[in-house]
């Protein structure tokens, strides 16, 4: 019944196009880079964690398709950041809407309504529109009727994929009552089920791969809804083309360095011993014998003296 339900909404928005003003765009070719470290999914665009990212602006006006009604202001201030890894495509959306929507769309089931974005996917050599086998039709609303964002894939998987079962993830933040963002990843294993449903190009995550991705935003101004696109509407066409690249993205941690080896002090030379001064006993010595003899003498001479005047006498 979903799959149903979706397909009928896709052919009313598809019918649009009838009535809408002719549209002619010349794609253009953007490269996503490689996020060295995965953002952390919080619907806020962390310091470093986006450095580098592919940024597509919903801008200039030419280039954007009002597939529903329009707002001219709603591409102002709009953009579109792509990363990825061998796992996920990383997105980061922040939408400056300026108006506020009567109520919140209820939990995946405004496949096309209420405030918030899309993008469609097609594989690099083309398909049809609003086939499962070979289009991926994504829906991501920050608020629902819950109070919870959800994520929602159109055509193949018709149902949400912000689960155990799938593995995509969203989150999303408000910076006032209408301006929004919403970040989140979804797996490569989700972009693999049109090939394995039979479609021709096989989506994987490596460098090189192509893909054609159209962004769309999705505006409520009370009750009045807007949907417009940046390229052709389910026209391959009109596709903006996107590869992967191994350029680096995101937050790169700082190399890590090894700390300073602290050199040891060069040993201190110890000093010599003073040499010992002379002997004082031999000084002395020396200088007592001297004067032994000379007392000696004396005495010598005093007594020679004696025993001459006794001769005389």
């Amino acid at each position: 019944m979903k799959k149903i339900l979706s397909l009928a909404v896709s052919a009313l928005l598809l019918l649009s196009l009838f009535g809408a003003a002719a549209f002619a765009y010349d794609p253009v070719s953007y490269d996503i880079p490689k996020a060295v470290t995965a953002p952390v999914i919080d619907g806020v665009m962390g310091d470093g964690e986006w450095d580098n990212a592919l940024v597509v602006e919903m801008m200039p006006l030419a280039d954007l398709n009002y597939v529903v009604d329009s707002n001219n202001a709603l591409g102002e201030g709009t953009a579109f950041r792509f990363m990825w890894d061998e796992s996920n495509l990383y997105y980061l959306i922040s939408v400056a809407d300026t108006s506020v929507p009567d109520s919140a769309p209820p939990y995946g089931d405004a496949l096309n309504s209420g405030d918030g974005v899309q993008f469609g996917v097609f594989g690099p050599t083309g398909g049809d529109a609003g086939v499962g086998e070979s289009h991926l039709f994504f829906t991501m609303h920050p608020k629902t009727d819950n109070g919870s964002p959800d994520l929602y894939e159109h055509f193949n998987i018709v149902d949400q994929i912000a689960n155990d079962t799938h593995g995509a993830k969203i989150a999303s933040t408000f910076q006032n009552d209408s301006a929004y963002t919403v970040e989140g990843y979804i797996p490569w294993s989700v972009f693999a089920t049109i090939y394995k449903n039979g479609f021709t190009d096989e989506i994987k995550g490596v460098s090189g791969q192509q893909l054609r991705i159209s962004c769309v935003v999705m505006e409520l101004n009370g009750s009045d809804q807007s949907l417009i696109t940046k390229g052709g509407w389910f026209n391959f066409d009109e596709t903006d083309i996107y590869t992967l690249t191994d350029a680096p993205a995101g937050f790169v941690p700082a190399p890590e360095t090894e700390a300073p080896v602290e050199e040891a002090p060069a040993p201190v030379a110890e000093e010599a011993p003073a040499a010992a001064a002379p002997a004082a006993e031999i000084t002395s010595a020396q200088t007592g014998d001297a004067a032994a003899i000379i007392l000696l003498a004396a005495a010598a001479a005093i007594i020679g003296a004696v025993v001459i005047r006794k001769r005389i006498r």
